[in-house]
């Protein structure tokens, strides 16, 4: 099995009785998107900081390509840091800009040429050589650091919410690019974010943090489709959360009576322990809506339109069911002919169902 490129080993930060990271042990791999992905204050920047020499572990270990590089200054690790706002230098071009690490430890030029004119055609910026920061847009910005940090060679580029900075639009694009980037230039990136979205559309794998520990570490699949916490499920992406009692246990299949009703659901890959409550992660895309009730579904609830939010080519509708239960329920507007569905209205009695086979359970 091919070694770590990164190994975390018990690290630990603590400012005074502050616990921000604990005891935190990771492996990276070579040529992976690695995303450490939380909310703020759960220890993902801390562990960048770390990871980059900016901060020093209270315990713990930082091994990089087997060396342990826990007490080396910044400037003599193989790493290279991202910043959220670029940090570029606004007196120097870009080609300059992109150059200044080979410069600083006097390369020969033509060398410095090579590598620059190779980085400028994998960021597509050629005809940007000689503009000035200014003249950039974001987008283009961040495209000039990244160069920067990878013109050097680095084992591990870290990107520290590296797409922060840019509107919504050029965000969705960036996510496209810098996965399109890393692929290209084969060299490990560790991004930190608290936005879901870019991590589970860019990452290989992602590594969610709470409270200064990993609560799940996986590919994005694992992470959206099999959380293991409520923490988790809640995290990443919209779900309902229903809280029931087992009632009986048959085979791959358990009994749960819910405040609306008993339902029927599939235990997944992980045994359920000997426990009388259980949580069922049920995300809005995988509840359907009907006007009548529909002659099969597993599990079936008549319920009250509460609110619509719209969002062009679907809605989230927030259904009542009973004793005052709401959940979000996704609906497509338009099918894949372009034909319009038929339409919701609030107040409207409808019913809400799944699948034995949809969701997900939890018990922590």
């Amino acid at each position: 099995m091919e070694k770590a490129v990164l190994e975390l080993r018990n690290l630990s930060k603590h400012y005074g009785e502050l616990i921000a990271v604990d005891n935190v042990s990771l492996e990276i791999r070579h040529n992976e998107l690695f995303c450490l992905l939380g909310p703020s204050g759960s220890g993902k920047t801390t562990i960048l900081r770390m990871i980059a020499g900016f901060e020093k572990p209270t315990s713990g270990q930082i091994l990089l390509e087997g060396k342990d590089i826990t007490k080396i200054p910044p400037h003599k690790r193989n790493v290279n840091t991202v910043f959220q706002n670029y940090a570029l230098f606004p007196h120097l071009n870009v080609r300059d800009n992109i150059a200044y690490g080979l410069q600083i430890r006097k390369f020969p030029q033509d060398e410095i040429e090579k590598r620059v004119k190779h980085y400028l055609k994998i960021m597509h910026l050629p005809d940007k050589r000689y503009s000035y920061p200014h003249q950039l847009s974001g987008g283009q910005q961040q495209r000039v650091a990244l160069a920067r940090a990878l013109i050097n060679e680095p084992a591990i580029i870290l990107l520290d919410e590296p797409l922060g900075a840019l509107d919504e639009k050029l965000r969705d694009k960036m996510q496209v690019e810098l996965s399109n980037i890393q692929r290209t230039v084969k060299t490990t990136f560790i991004m930190v974010t608290h936005n879901q979205e870019e991590s589970l559309t860019m990452a290989d794998r992602i590594a969610v943090m709470k409270d200064g520990n990993i609560e799940q570490l996986g590919l994005p699949e694992e992470i959206y489709s099999t959380p293991t916490s409520r923490f988790v499920a809640e995290f990443i992406g919209d779900t309902n959360i229903l809280e029931g009692d087992i009632v009986y246990r048959d085979g791959d299949f358990l009994k749960i009576k819910l405040a609306t009703g008993d339902v029927i659901q599939k235990i997944a890959k992980r045994n359920v322990p000997e426990i009388d409550q259980i949580l069922l992660s049920i995300r809005p895309e995988q509840l359907k809506m009907w006007k009548r009730k529909p002659e099969y579904e597993d599990n079936l609830f008549e319920g009250t339109i509460r609110n619509e939010v719209f969002y062009g080519d679907f809605s989230i509708f927030i259904v009542e069911l009973g004793n005052g239960l709401n959940v979000q329920v996704m609906f497509q507007n338009i099918l894949p002919s372009g034909v319009n569905k038929q339409s919701f209205q609030e107040k409207e009695q409808i019913w809400v169902g799944w699948t034995k086979l949809a969701g997900h359970l939890l018990w922590d």
